[in-house]
């Protein structure tokens, strides 16, 4: 079991949680490839389970912790009742980064694969049908939105206590990016922490961001499937849609920064939380590289 002052100690806790949910994921996906080792990789039900076996990581970590941490499942995630006001700002956030940002995001793999040579390969979902877009619904869009809002914004933001709301979300989308251990959607994701960390920490809940979260990836899945050509049309009306989602996001961001702390500052310990997320940040910087070299 673990040291008592470290379940004591939510910066310390939080730090340690990050790093067991990196050992987690890395875990099941040697798991995975060993128990699907004979089944085809081009396969629709090796993608879906595929999909899904970051989340379940991340849930089983969590289940972990939260029964080390010896409280509810419900207080420990974030999950906790809040303005109506936060619910809007996460449905504004998401459109505006979505539409603001997503040729930011191309820009910067472009840049990339240019000038350093990246070969990004794009990730590929199941061929369409009824059944596995749904399962993709799933698998993509539910289980990630929830696991990793619950992981990123739940457990890990809300242990870290800086007193600074700009530097708790900055780690938070550092984190975040870090997170998915992949050049592709770096500065995307760091956006999407940023903003919803943000979210997060002025709400004093995760269920905003986790139907923000589910809604960005609903969104890729859907025009992925019936319109995947929508982002690489260029012209005026994409810039009347690009430009005024940046500005959208921009402010959003503006408003929640400047809005009213939510009580008084805590003396942090973010060397104690970084001391223990150590081990798990290491592994995504060397997964990042190791993703960029290819």
């Amino acid at each position: 079991m673990l040291n008592e002052s470290l379940i004591k100690d939510d910066e310390s806790f939080s730090g340690l949680y990050f790093s067991f949910v990196i050992i987690f994921i890395l875990a099941f996906s040697v798991l995975f490839s060993l128990v699907t080792a004979s089944m085809p990789a081009t396969s629709d039900l090796y993608a879906l389970l595929s999909f899904a076996v970051s989340p379940v990581a991340i849930i089983c970590a969590t289940l972990f912790f939260v029964y080390l941490k010896g409280e509810s499942v419900i207080k420990v995630c974030g999950f906790a009742k809040t303005d109506v006001k936060y619910y809007v700002i996460a449905l504004v956030a998401f459109v505006s980064v979505f539409f603001g940002l997503g040729n930011v995001n191309t820009a910067f793999v472009d840049f990339l694969s240019e000038k350093l040579g990246y070969d990004a390969t794009p990730i590929t979902l199941p061929e369409f049908s009824a059944i596995n877009y749904l399962s993709v619904v799933l698998t993509v869009c539910i289980l990630p939105a929830l696991a990793e809002e619950i992981a990123m914004r739940g457990i890990v933001l809300r242990g870290i206590k800086s007193g600074s709301v700009i530097l708790n979300a900055v780690i938070g989308g550092l984190l975040f990016s870090l997170f998915h251990m992949s050049p592709m959607q770096t500065p995307y994701q760091f956006a999407v922490g940023f903003i919803f960390s943000l979210i997060a920490i002025r709400s004093g809940s995760t269920v905003p961001t986790v139907i923000a979260h589910f809604l960005n990836n609903f969104a890729i899945v859907t025009i992925e499937y019936f319109c995947p050509t929508l982002f690489a049309v260029q012209g005026g009306w994409m810039l009347a849609i690009i430009i005024p989602a940046i500005i959208c996001a921009v402010a959003t961001t503006a408003f929640l920064i400047i809005g009213k702390d939510n009580g008084k500052a805590e003396k942090g310990n973010l060397k104690g939380f970084f001391l223990c997320a150590l081990a798990g940040i290491v592994i995504c910087v060397l997964m990042w590289i190791s993703s960029f070299l290819g």
